[in-house]
């Protein structure tokens, strides 16, 4: 008896022994290839190298980090004036590849109507690497649409960390007071007026201070969430993430009724849906993981975001995800209106499209086609925000694109817009302008063939 359980109790140290050095050894060899794996390639280039748009321009960057094993990465961002970014860092569980974004807001048509540079990625450690600057070369060309009343705070942004994917740069931008100095001015010679003219005049002189003043207030538009009607026709290898991936693209623009610009912006979220070893993502949709395992993300026929009821939030809005503010400002009755074109785009690589190139030309192009329209929108007092973009010669086919409506011969594409003056903003807080609650508007985004179906809902609140 004595021996059986001697020979047990060996049989047990044995064993436990045995596991031990097996542990030792695993953790021997993963020591010594985290010890050897180095960052093979770093790339990074700008979505759209050359700009000619209306000021300030946001300039986004698209890069990749690639190791021979496991690890994890530590870098950062440089650019042409000294400015350095923050440091990330990215965990590698083997050989891989990741992706990373920047984005640097610059230029004014007044003080910085042109500019050339460069940003690049450096890596710290496990070695050290940087990104080719003529790669991740860049100028711009302020084209000055109707001398718009804006001014980048500080003429060259500083770094801050701004998502998605680990997005760096300002997109801060200040409205210029619309006075100037007097001594920008040369006071003209009033030319004469006859008894009847000088009447006119005088009908149009400023309000006395007993007439009460022009209605206005602060109002802000957020995109609460949205709805798959109809997943996109994605990669089949799904190598951008099991199924659909998105991402936010917001066009913002606040015209006068003078016909200058006062704001123009271009707002980006993260990408959302499959999050698995992507902690720069937002995780969303039901998708389930496959045989090689991960978490449960990437949208499908018949998600939303979020799950329950996208169209009521619950929280304050965020600035780089769902729910999203997409502007908020002073509208004036009769005076202004704040045009918002949100899309929803199909993520499938770092690497630009055709139409994501050229997206913001489009924008630019838009808006001045359009401003007549605004115009005479604002003076008749229109209380209908909804308006149509309309893009013609331009395919969404090929690489990220938006959700937007185009016909089956690929002749252009259409899509939603939000055109909010005072009068249309009380219009729709007043009301229900797709059955959702007061101020809720419901968008179709809507694309052939097979590339998606999906529903967004925006809300117009007033803050004060």
């Amino acid at each position: 008896m004595r021996r059986k359980l001697l020979v047990m109790a060996l049989s047990v140290v044995t064993l436990s022994l045995g596991s031990f050095l097996v542990r030792l050894a695993q953790a021997r060899v993963n020591r010594s290839a985290q010890e050897t794996t180095r960052v093979t390639s770093v790339q990074l280039q700008p979505s759209q190298p050359k700009y000619i748009a209306g000021c300030p321009i946001t300039v986004t960057f698209n890069g990749t980090i690639t190791t021979n094993g496991p690890g994890t990465v530590r870098y950062t961002f440089t650019r042409n004036d000294g400015g350095i970014g923050p440091e990330g860092t990215l965990d590698f569980k083997s050989a891989d590849k990741k992706e990373v974004t920047t984005t640097w807001t610059i230029g004014d048509d007044s003080q910085l109507p042109a500019y050339s540079g460069w940003v690049a990625i450096k890596i710290l450690s496990p070695n050290e690497m940087e990104s080719s600057h003529e790669t991740g070369s860049f100028n711009i060309s302020c084209h000055r649409v109707d001398q718009p009343q804006t001014a980048v705070a500080n003429r060259v942004a500083p770094w801050v960390v701004v998502p998605p994917q680990i997005r760096v740069g300002s997109s801060q931008v200040e409205v210029a007071d619309n006075t100037r100095p007097a001594s920008d001015f040369s006071p003209l010679p009033e030319p004469s007026r006859s008894p009847e003219a000088q009447d006119r005049k005088s009908d149009k002189q400023a309000p006395t201070a007993g007439t009460p003043p022009t209605p206005s207030g602060v109002f802000r538009v957020t995109l609460n969430g949205f709805t798959v009607n109809t997943e996109t026709d994605d990669d089949v290898l799904e190598r951008d993430g099991k199924g659909d991936e998105i991402y936010v693209v917001g066009e913002v623009w606040v015209l006068n009724r003078d016909g200058n610009f006062t704001d123009r912006r271009t707002l980006r979220s993260r990408v959302i849906g499959d999050a698995t070893d992507r902690p720069e993502r937002q995780s969303g949709g039901s998708r389930q993981p496959g045989i090689f395992g991960g978490d449960v993300g990437g949208f499908r026929s018949g998600d939303s975001m979020p799950p329950r009821e996208p169209w009521r939030r619950t929280r304050e809005p965020y600035t780089d995800r769902i729910p999203m503010l997409l502007w908020e400002g002073t509208l004036t009755q009769g005076q202004n209106v704040a045009v918002i074109l949100p899309s929803l785009w199909e993520w499938d690589s770092v690497d630009p499209g055709e139409i994501e190139s050229f997206w913001p030309g489009y924008m630019s192009a838009w808006s001045l086609r359009t401003k007549p329209q605004l115009i005479e929108n604002l003076n008749s007092g229109r209380t209908d925000a909804r308006m149509t973009l309309q893009l013609r010669g331009v395919s969404t086919s090929g690489g990220n694109s938006p959700i937007l409506g185009q016909d089956q011969y690929y002749r252009g594409i259409t899509g939603p817009v939000l055109a909010l003056s005072y009068d249309s903003a009380i219009q729709a807080l007043r009301t229900s302008p797709s059955d959702k609650g007061l101020g809720v508007f419901e968008f179709r985004y809507s694309a052939y063939p097979l590339a998606g179906d999906y529903t967004v809902y925006l809300q117009v609140e007033r803050v004060r």
